[in-house]
C-alpha cells in the first residue's frame, strides 16, 4: 500500500548519527538542512549520544505522540531506530519513517531505489511517497536468556554472520574493501554447521553454510542475497546455501551481487515463508541482523507484514 503525504505539513522528528560517513555526516546536515528549511519543512533534531540514551528518546517521542521521524544515519542507525520503535508498544502503522542515507553500504536504501546523493534523497523526501513495510522479528534462545530483535532489511546465519563479527572486530563494519577482506580471511577457517531448519512448519536438515532470510534484496555492501524479496508482499525470502567448497565460493562470488546464484548454483535453496527456525544440533550458530550481532543460540524469525511505513523511490 503506498500513502502519499504532504511533508511539510507535519513535524518531523529527525535523529542524525555524526559517526555515519566517517564522521563526516554534520557536513551533509548543513546542506540537508538548508533544503528543509526551503522547503518550510518543520522538524525538531536528536543528535546521537549513545545507543542506551538514544533507545530513550525514541521511546519517549512515540509515547508523546509524535509519528513522524526522519533517520539520517547508515543501515545499522535506521534499524536501530525501527526495533526501538515496535520496542515501544505503539500501533506502528501510524508511523512514518524517512531516511537519508549516510552509510557506505546502504543496502537497505538500495533496494528502495534512493539515489546515491543526500541531497537528492530529500528531494525525494519532500516527494512525500511512504510504503507499507514489512517487518521481521527474531527471538534469540542462548545461554543468556532470550533476546528480540526487529529488521526491516535481511537478518542472516552462519558464514554470513561470521564474515560480520570479524569485520566489527577489525575495527570497521561499513568499509566494502573490509568486509571483502574479512570475507575472504573467514572463508578459509569456516565450517559449515549441523544445522535443522523449520520453515512454515517444515523440517529441514541441513549442513549449513550461510542463510538469509530477507525482506528486501540486498546487504553486505551490495550483495543481492535475496533477490526476489518484496518489501511488503507478506513473505521472506529465505535463501539457504548448504556446504559448498572453498573454490567454488570464489568462483561465484560475483553471482551473489548479481542476484543469480539462487537459480544457478544446486547448493543454493529458496523459500517463501513467513517464519524460519534454526535449531543447532552441535555447534551453535552465529546470526546477525543488519551488521548487528546476535547471541549464539537458536533463532525464531517471524514476519509482521506491512507493519510500518517508509520513505521509498520504487515506483
Amino acid at each position: 500500500m503506498i500513502h502519499q503525504i504532504v511533508v511539510n505539513q507535519h513535524e518531523w522528528h529527525i535523529f542524525l548519527n555524526r559517526n555515519a560517513m566517517h564522521c563526516r555526516s554534520s557536513e551533509y546536515w548543513k546542506s540537508i538542512e538548508a533544503q528543509l528549511t526551503s522547503a518550510q519543512v518543520p522538524y525538531c533534531c536528536h543528535y546521537a549520544q549513545s545507543q542506551k540514551e538514544d533507545a530513550e528518546v525514541i521511546l519517549n517521542c512515540c509515547k508523546n505522540g509524535v509519528r513522524h521521524f526522519v533517520v539520517v544515519g547508515g543501515d545499522g542507525s535506521l534499524n536501530f531506530f525501527i526495533d526501538n520503535v515496535v520496542k515501544s508498544g505503539i500501533n506502528i502503522s501510524d508511523i512514518f519513517v524517512a531516511v537519508i542515507p549516510l552509510g557506505t553500504g546502504n543496502d537497505w536504501a538500495r533496494s528502495h531505489h534512493y539515489p546515491t546523493k543526500p541531497q537528492e534523497a530529500v528531494t525525494l523526501f519532500l516527494n512525500g511517497k511512504f510504503i507499507s513495510h514489512d517487518v521481521g522479528k527474531v527471538v534469540t534462545k542462548s545461554a543468556e536468556g532470550e533476546s528480540i530483535r526487529h529488521f526491516i532489511n535481511i537478518a542472516g546465519f552462519g558464514f554470513d554472520a561470521e564474515v560480520i563479527q570479524r569485520t566489527k572486530v577489525q575495527g570497521n563494519k561499513t568499509s566494502s574493501s573490509m568486509y571483502l577482506l574479512s570475507l575472504l580471511k573467514t572463508l578459509f577457517n569456516y565450517k559449515s554447521k549441523k544445522v535443522s531448519v523449520l520453515i512454515d512448519g517444515k523440517l529441514y536438515d541441513y549442513e549449513l553454510f550461510t542463510a538469509a532470510v530477507g525482506i528486501n534484496q540486498y546487504n553486505g555492501n551490495g550483495m543481492r542475497q535475496c533477490p526476489d524479496a518484496i518489501c511488503n508482499d507478506g513473505f521472506f525470502q529465505t535463501v539457504i546455501i548448504r556446504k559448498v567448497g572453498i573454490l567454488k565460493v570464489l568462483r561465484n562470488v560475483g553471482r551473489l551481487f548479481k542476484g543469480t546464484h539462487v537459480k544457478l548454483l544446486k547448493e543454493v535453496e529458496s523459500f517463501q515463508s513467513q517464519e524460519v527456525q534454526f535449531i543447532s544440533t552441535k555447534n551453535l550458530l552465529l546470526g546477525e541482523v543488519e551488521g548487528e550481532m546476535l547471541s549464539k543460540g537458536d533463532y525464531s524469525v517471524t514476519l509482521l507484514p506491512k507493519r510500518i511505513n517508509l520513505l521509498t523511490g520504487i515506483e
